[in-house]
């Protein structure tokens, strides 16, 4: 035994001196992009902050990253996304969730056809007069954004959720 106390006396010397606790630890982070970022830095450092359990929808104030904040992005992106022919664009307009797949590959197909076709007029359908006068220029937000191309019309629900707008059936 004592001939093998100084090679350990010298492997422990070249351990380093942080705990192991501290050794690996892993940051989940969010960037301000929305981005979450795995790191051994602190995320201040990265310009980001910690990420804890995700906040539900309905209890975010800030829009998700990239999201049309107002109706008339919304309406803007729409027109953008099928005069492009872009149903990548199309579809991140629309409000996914709680979509079954049967659904979504009907809502997908239904995209594509849209996005194949030219847009002759899209037309925002005003939702409801408040009974009470409007503090603004402002009118009421659109209940639907409805689409006339030559194969027909398309109507989708307007719908605002975690601080964006979204399309909808």
């Amino acid at each position: 035994m004592p001939g093998l106390l100084p090679p350990l006396l010298a492997l422990a010397l070249m351990l380093p001196a942080t705990p192991a606790s501290t050794q690996h630890r892993l940051n989940r982070c969010l960037g301000a992009d929305g981005v979450t970022i795995y790191t051994d830095r602190a995320c201040a450092d990265l310009g980001a902050r910690e990420r804890g359990a995700p906040a539900t929808p309905e209890a975010r104030e800030d829009p998700l990253p990239g999201c049309a904040t107002t109706p008339a992005e919304l309406h803007a992106r729409l027109r953008l996304a099928i005069d492009a022919g872009d149903v990548n664009a199309l579809a991140a307009l629309y409000h996914w969730p709680g979509t079954t797949q049967h659904t979504a590959r009907a809502v997908m197909a239904e995209l594509e056809r849209l996005a194949a076709q030219p847009l002759t007029e899209l037309v925002a359908e005003p939702g409801p007069v408040p009974p009470v006068a409007r503090t603004g220029p402002d009118p009421p937000p659109p209940v639907a954004l409805i689409l006339q191309q030559p194969a027909g019309v398309t109507r989708f629900a307007v719908a605002r959720h975690a601080g964006c707008w979204w399309l909808r059936h």
